[in-house]
């Protein structure tokens, strides 16, 4: 009788297993940091302000902003979410453009 229950674990076990592998696995996309990814000019450029100007204005806005969360549960960064809206200002770019120049969904 032992060994049955012993049995009925492993087979659980292997059905969890089966599960799990069946399972979408989930892909982490890295996004890029503009004041990184760009210089000086290309910042300026983008976004119609130098990096210290933007830095600047961070600090003095980053606890209005939100810790966004995408669909998938990965934060959207405030120096990103300020970035994103910069970039339309200075552009009056579309949502999904936008989106696409930032590594983000439309909907985030």
């Amino acid at each position: 009788m032992p060994r049955y229950r012993e049995d009925l674990d492993e087979l659980e076990e292997i059905r969890m297993l089966s599960l799990l592998d069946n399972m979408r696995k989930r892909r982490f996309h890295v996004r890029r940091d503009p004041f990184q990814y760009y210089n000086e000019k290309e910042f300026i450029h983008r976004y119609r302000l130098s990096k210290d100007s933007t830095r600047e204005m961070l600090t003095k806005i980053r606890h209005l902003l939100p810790m966004s969360l995408s669909r998938r549960g990965i934060p959207i960064p405030p120096s990103l979410q300020l970035l994103v809206a910069m970039r339309y200002m200075a552009t009056g770019n579309f949502q999904i453009t936008l989106g696409d120049c930032s590594d983000m969904s439309q909907p985030s």
